[in-house]
């Protein structure tokens, strides 16, 4: 008897408001390079995009990492931005998620 596939998150792709933040776990953070540079194409849900499997998925720059920081799935993290470019991921505690 074969297993059914598992459920993959619906992926938006919206427009980031102009400035702020948003919190949530990491699905996935894959490397990527793009004429040298370095990016992550980060996978994120936040807490209300849980009842309606959706997630968001940002590309944010290496330097956009919080010092030392490495990205896992299942972390917890928020994401500041500004001008609707990532410009700081910092790993936080599943508490201090904000909507």
């Amino acid at each position: 008897m074969s297993r059914p596939a598992p459920r993959r998150a619906r992926v938006r792709f919206g427009v980031l408001p102009l400035a702020g933040h948003i919190s949530g776990r990491v699905i996935s953070a894959s490397p990527v390079s793009i004429h040298g540079d370095r990016y992550l194409d980060l996978l994120l849900q936040t807490a209300e995009q849980v009842a309606t499997d959706q997630a968001t998925r940002l590309r944010v720059a290496a330097h956009a990492l919080a010092p030392g920081a490495t990205l896992a799935p299942n972390q917890h993290v928020r994401v500041t931005f500004l001008m609707q470019q990532v410009t700081l991921v910092e790993v936080i505690a599943p508490e201090e998620q904000t909507p």
